[in-house]
């Protein structure tokens, strides 16, 4: 069925369905792109949580360094769980938006290598000895007290307490002269003429001990930079950086989807607005025609008999008035005739 929008009151039914039309469009859009702003938006979260995850990871890092306390080591393992689990709820936005999914997969890969590093570094001061009465650090101890014990000389007593200072400052501060320090007191006590065969095991194994314990530090790392501290650092840099270009390619995008929804409902509102004032103004002009029509009508009626043209009147209830108003023109005309008739006829009469 074609639908005439020929009367006042269709017209107002179509403005009306206009602002329905228009509103309802303006919702739906809303709705759709609050949801992926949302989305969005928990990804940002996310980001923001990940970017804390890495904080506290390097909080717990430093804390059992400092502390050597395995207490750390389980929070930290719990954080690089939930940092994982974090990144993998990130991982299929990058897809549905087109960006580089490796970026993600090269963060899960370095905060991998991140883990094992650190579980190396546990190892190693787990070998060295968390406390002076763990690990190397206890058998060190308790070889050179029963050493002490044994001797017998002020000398072999004085060289023992240089190489128990030279190993604590090697295991403070990593220093190559204190490894000298100690090998020089080790030389002089093995050059010492000892008969008892423990004496003399004891001062070899102390050799070895030391040994193990120096391979050990150079394997750790005898500063920052070197070694698997060196690589620990670097790891722990490398993973900060892909984080942060993994926040930096995720932003545009929540910015982007932003002005999006501000063009899209924009746009949306003044196509709105330009179709209801098109028909506005349509019918103002029709509705102003067609009563200068009926006024000039009603003018020209004063003189003369006239018809109106329905056709030329834009609004149905306009020309059902017209046609009203030409049935009142017929029926004016009709009783004039009659009357005009009946003067007549009383004009005959009185002239018999």
């Amino acid at each position: 069925m074609k639908l005439k929008f020929d009367s006042i009151k269709s017209r107002l039914v179509l403005m009306t369905l206009v602002c329905l039309i228009g509103m309802s469009t303006l919702v739906i859009s809303q709705q759709t792109v609050n949801v992926k702003l949302l989305a969005l938006s928990k990804q940002k979260d996310l980001l923001q949580k990940l970017s804390l995850d890495l904080l506290q990871l390097r909080r717990h890092e430093k804390d059992f360094l400092l502390r050597q306390d395995l207490r750390y080591v389980s929070d930290f393992s719990q954080r690089i769980d939930q940092f994982t689990a974090t990144l993998a709820q990130i991982e299929p936005l990058y897809s549905e938006y087109g960006l580089d999914v490796s970026k993600t997969e090269e963060l899960a890969q370095t905060i991998q290598r991140y883990d094992e590093l650190f579980k190396e570094v546990v190892y190693l001061h787990r070998v060295v000895g968390l406390s002076s009465k763990q690990g190397l650090r206890a058998e060190f101890a308790q070889l050179l007290a029963r050493l002490e014990s044994a001797s017998n000389s002020d000398y072999a007593l004085s060289q023992l307490a240089n190489a128990r200072a030279a190993q604590t400052e090697f295991l403070l501060n990593f220093d190559m002269l204190a490894k000298q320090q100690f090998a020089d007191a080790m030389v002089n006590l093995l050059a010492l003429d000892v008969n008892n065969v423990n004496i003399q095991q004891d001062l070899t194994q102390l050799v070895q001990l030391f040994a193990t314990l120096s391979e050990s530090v150079q394997k750790m790392g005898e500063t920052e930079s070197e070694g698997l501290r060196g690589e620990f650092r670097r790891q722990a840099h490398l993973l900060e950086s892909r984080l942060a270009s993994i926040a930096d390619k995720l932003q545009p995008v929540i910015q982007q989807q932003g002005e999006k929804v501000r063009n899209y409902n924009l746009l949306i509102a003044i196509a709105t607005c330009i179709v209801m004032i098109l028909i506005l103004l349509k019918s103002f002009a029709t509705f102003h025609r067609a009563f200068s029509y009926f006024v000039m009508f009603f003018y020209q009626c004063k003189r003369e008999f006239h018809h109106i043209d329905p056709k030329k009147l834009g609004f149905a209830e306009f020309r059902s008035l017209a046609e009203l108003a030409n049935e009142m023109v017929e029926a004016r005309k009709e009783a004039e005739l009659q009357l005009e008739k009946l003067k007549r006829q009383i004009r005959e009469r009185e002239g018999i």
